[in-house]
């Protein structure tokens, strides 16, 4: 399998998101202790970051992309690669944002419809490994070596319009 990112349980099948790819087995929690049958799903090679339920839809953060996991299938949903954490907006759960390794993306996701990506958000260029949204609405955006970055979006969130970023002289540890 290779190293293991992320691994969910999703419609009676596990899921491990690997370095080589999207694989799954069968899942019960009867049958736990019985050996796994896993297998790759195709054209899923590469790379995966996260695996997320998002309204009983699996999504699969990648390399190479984004992708909808339909049982032993994957469509496509974005090509911003690397596709990293995706959330609900807490400002507005019918919008999701996901850090990717060039930025954030924009995603829709309304009651009885399939998630959709809407598009990658202006103005704000950095790889985006770990993203949450605070209260205020503000986007805190952290890079695996530089800091952190606050991020406020325009009220479509399509577009930053203030990016502050945050290192070691503003306090935080190298």
């Amino acid at each position: 399998f290779g190293t293991v990112y992320s691994s969910i349980i999703f419609n009676n099948r596990i899921y491990l998101g690997t370095n080589q790819g999207l694989f799954y087995s069968d899942w019960s929690p009867s049958s736990v202790l019985l050996p796994f049958n896993f297998r790759l799903i195709p054209n899923s090679q590469g790379q995966v970051w996260d695996l997320a339920i998002i309204d009983n839809e699996l999504i699969c953060g990648h390399n190479n992309g984004t992708f909808r996991v339909l049982g032993d299938k994957i469509n496509w949903l974005s090509d911003a690669t690397g596709g990293w954490a995706i959330k609900k907006l807490n400002s507005n759960p019918n919008y999701l944002i996901q850090g990717t390794y060039t930025g954030l993306a924009l995603y829709q996701s309304t009651p009885n419809t399939s998630l959709k990506f809407v598009t990658k958000i202006a103005g704000f260029g950095f790889p985006s490994r770990y993203i949450e949204q605070d209260s205020k609405g503000e986007i805190w955006v952290a890079h695996a070596y530089k800091g952190v970055y606050k991020v406020t979006l325009s009220s479509d969130y399509k577009r930053a319009i203030t990016v502050k970023y945050f290192d070691k002289k503003d306090g935080l540890p190298e």
